[in-house]
């Protein structure tokens, strides 16, 4: 069963769709990056448009070095970001100090499980073995006690002052060791991920969760971790885990757009400079995101909570359809747009900043869990 929502996120998606993947967006982000990638090719996948998938797959690993996999490669010279027009590829967030993208390596990974899952491409699998393997080297020798750390600015939520083990990384982490070990049985190799995954799963509990949900630096709930959690590193015996994160979320969608990113925000000193100039601290420090939404919905399909995870999908169905497309962020119910400090300049983050609409992330998610939880 289709709907209004439905059309326009696949439409969005689509338009995304360039000569070596999927672009992240139309006017901020018209490059390929890696993290919005590997979450929007869960919409291409259940649209069937699985080439497409595959060209990023092959752009991502083509670009590699030393075991890292790119945070985002150039499509033009469009990009609003002196970065984009500078270098090929890059590896580490846009500002000082220069961390690298932490969860580059482990999405790179589920993308390719993704794109397994849906077409049993026993060749091309093995054709990308070996750049897998290297991507979750890479990140082996990072760990820090069986655990993944990372630098400020490191993850996707770029602009909040987060270092060391942090949860969201470590799922992304793990999920990809599955993926691995889901490989070595397709293809008959040695299986040392199994075991590892397993044992890091039992890490991320012991570090991470404190009784009633993953809990994210100083104590606070970060509703992306969360929701992932409960849809890649939770199973049937965590079903009280999942049940206490959903009694959570099922709160915050009392706010207008599905879901805010984190609860309670941060205090303004762990916000990026350039989010303080944008006037934007609520980024990615409460403001709403669609795909955690999405998230969150096919988590509770996954658990049996169909009838919340019908409700939560319909809401975020409700907000693309009252503002036409799918937005990348949301603040007070409407997409995102602020003046920043100095706004006759109409520059990042001098300006302000205006999301970006016709998002691949939340348009690929959203297409998934439409389809999986509506039909």
């Amino acid at each position: 069963m289709e709907t209004r929502a439905f059309e326009i996120a696949s439409k969005s998606l689509r338009g995304n769709y360039a000569e070596k993947g999927i672009l992240a967006g139309k006017k901020n982000y018209p490059q390929y990056w890696l993290r919005d990638f590997a979450f929007a090719s869960f919409g291409s996948v259940a649209l069937g448009d699985c080439e497409i998938v595959k060209k990023s797959l092959v752009e991502f690993a083509g670009k590699m070095d030393d075991g890292k996999v790119p945070m985002r490669t150039r499509h033009s010279n469009a990009g609003w970001m002196v970065w984009d027009n500078i270098f090929e590829s890059r590896f580490e967030a846009d500002k000082p100090p220069f961390s690298y993208a932490i969860d580059s390596n482990p999405l790179f990974v589920i993308a390719l499980g993704n794109y397994f899952s849906k077409t049993n491409d026993k060749q091309f699998i093995e054709k990308m073995y070996p750049a897998a393997k290297e991507a979750m080297e890479h990140l082996e020798a990072l760990e820090d006690g069986g655990l993944l750390p990372q630098g400020i600015y490191g993850d996707w939520a770029d602009t909040l002052k987060k270092e060391g083990c942090v949860s969201y990384a470590n799922i992304c982490y793990n999920k990809a060791l599955e993926t691995m070990s889901g490989f070595c049985d397709a293809l008959g190799k040695e299986n040392t991920y199994s075991d590892k995954a397993v044992m890091h799963k039992e890490k991320v509990l012991s570090e991470f969760w404190n009784g009633e949900y993953f809990e994210d630096m100083d104590g606070r709930f970060d509703t992306a971790s969360n929701a992932l959690a409960c849809l890649w590193l939770l199973d049937g015996s965590d079903r009280d885990k999942a049940e206490k994160i959903f009694a959570v979320t099922e709160k915050l969608l009392e706010y207008n757009v599905p879901l805010p990113s984190m609860f309670p925000p941060y205090p303004r000193s762990k916000v990026s400079w350039d989010a303080a100039i944008a006037k934007n601290p609520g980024f990615h420090n409460g403001d709403s995101w669609l795909w955690i939404g999405c998230v969150d919905a096919l988590a509770k399909k996954k658990f049996g909570f169909d009838e919340e995870a019908e409700r939560e999908v319909g809401k975020i169905a409700e907000a693309i359809e009252r503002y036409g497309d799918v937005y990348e962020v949301y603040s007070n119910g409407k997409p995102t747009k602020t003046k920043g400090v100095l706004r006759q300049l109409k520059i990042y983050p001098f300006g302000g900043y205006e999301a970006d609409r016709g998002w691949s992330w939340s348009s690929g998610l959203f297409v998934k869990a439409w389809k999986e939880i509506k039909g």
